[in-house]
């Protein structure tokens, strides 16, 4: 009866034991369940069979676990399950629950032997060499559940998260502070320089979950005094333009001016027609065109017939634009992340949706732009991050669409003989994709579609 009960017990115990992945310090990797462990060595049950480790050779990886409550533990991890996992400290075995975790991520890989026992010792960067190429180096293939970098802003975009407290970035572009856990200042600093004092700031009204997921909501402001309108809208019109009609001579006809072989014979007297223009043009500004230089022949006669001239007589149309240059503006954002643990602690991948009003006068009549999108970032590293963006955007240009939308308007002949219409082919919905990479945990650089398509910014 005895024996019945052992081999019962022996049974239970394979059903509930815990795989594990095992690292040996030449790279060696396998996966299987403790079967008996003494001092120097253990016995791991493997789909091979009973391998025997010894400790010396094992490359154990620590764990710093941060809780809820505040505290941080560390440790090795030697079991989970869905509900909890098991972390061996220098207080002994601690199970923890997953509910109660915030984040998770590798400390340090180390042997079990004490000669070979090391502890990554850091300082944070001071100067700009130490910046760039100093602070901590990140590993891009140790275990973490929060990516080295965690977004505020999408390029362009807001996320539902903030700067932690006390933390401050610096881009090409704009700087920031983490005012609280909960709340911070950014500003484009680059409007400075034509005087647009300019101030963002942003509160994150809740964040719910653990390191497995993750809610995020933020509303906030960005108020600018002297606002250069980065936005497009169709406009179209006509003007009065003066048509010549005529023809070119062959080389060498006798009836061109003195000493010219070569000229224009006006075939009907000049008329005045109206043509239209049509084209993007950013919001402020007002087009107009006229007449500013007769580029006429000597002794023309616009209502001569058959007369010959030594060149063909234009009007050049310079275009007047009459533009509010510079606007106050208030822009109302507020943006939701969700955000989701890969497995086997490999990073996170977010999702948000978000959206803004921008509200100006202009010419005394109040303005509304809108902007809506969604957002997807995933770590594919602790070192690398993928990011993607949709936005739908009724007032935004591409580059391309700026080039190809553009219209110039010289002579009459530029003019068009119709009105002109929008085109069909605009299309406002937009996408940015690109990547972010930390050379360390100060510095990090990034690239994607959309203007100024390179990105870096520092983070301390």
């Amino acid at each position: 009866m005895r024996s019945f009960y052992s081999i019962l017990i022996i049974i239970i115990s394979s059903l509930f034991a815990q795989e594990q992945t095992f690292t040996l310090i030449d790279g060696t990797v396998i996966i299987g369940t403790i079967q008996e462990e003494t001092d120097l060595t253990m016995q791991v049950q493997t789909k091979f069979g009973l391998v025997t480790i010894n400790k010396s050779e094992l490359i154990e990886t620590q764990y710093e676990v941060k809780l809820k409550s505040g505290e941080t533990l560390v440790g090795i991890k030697i079991g989970e399950n869905p509900e909890s996992i098991i972390l061996k400290t220098i207080m002994g075995e601690l199970t923890i629950q997953r509910s109660d975790i915030v984040n998770i991520q590798e400390a340090v890989q180390h042997t079990t032997s004490a000669a070979t026992n090391t502890q990554e010792q850091y300082r944070r960067p001071y100067g700009l060499v130490d910046i760039l190429f100093s602070g901590k180096r990140i590993d891009k293939d140790t275990d973490f559940a929060l990516g080295e970098e965690q977004l505020i802003d999408l390029f362009f975009d807001p996320t539902g998260y903030t700067l932690a407290r006390s933390t401050l970035y610096l881009s090409g572009l704009s700087f920031g502070f983490g005012v609280t856990e909960r709340f911070q200042i950014t500003t484009k600093w680059g409007a400075f320089f034509y005087g647009n004092l300019n101030l963002r700031p942003k509160i994150q009204l809740f964040e719910i979950g653990n390191w497995e997921n993750q809610h995020s909501f933020s509303v906030g402001a960005h108020y600018h005094t002297r606002w250069r309108p980065n936005k497009y809208e169709w406009k179209s019109g006509n003007v009065n333009t003066v048509d010549f009609t005529g023809e070119f001579n062959n080389y060498g006809d006798t009836n061109c001016p003195s000493s010219e072989d070569y000229c224009w014979k006006q075939t009907a007297k000049a008329d005045t027609v109206i043509k239209y223009w049509g084209g993007y043009y950013r919001i402020g500004e007002n087009p107009s065109y006229s007449d500013q230089t007769d580029n006429t022949p000597t002794g023309y006669d616009p209502n001569a017939i058959d007369a010959y001239y030594d060149h063909e007589p234009s009007v050049n149309y310079n275009e007047e634009e009459e533009s509010e240059s510079f606007i106050e503006m208030i822009e109302l954002f507020g943006a939701y992340t969700y955000s989701k643990a890969r497995t086997g602690l490999r990073g996170r991948i977010s999702h948000t949706l978000g959206g803004n009003m921008q509200y100006f006068s202009l010419d005394d009549k109040p303005t509304v732009l809108y902007r809506t999108y969604y957002g997807l970032d995933m770590d594919i590293n602790s070192k690398l991050k993928m990011i993607g963006e949709l936005f739908y955007d009724p007032y935004f240009l591409e580059l391309w669409q700026q080039f190809e939308y553009e219209s110039y308007y010289w002579s009459s002949e530029d003019f068009s003989d119709t009105p002109i219409n929008k085109p069909d082919d605009y299309r406002p919905i937009h996408l940015d994709f690109g990547f972010i990479y930390a050379l360390n945990e100060s510095f990090r650089f990034g690239i994607h579609f959309q203007r100024p398509f390179i990105a870096f910014y520092w983070k301390f």
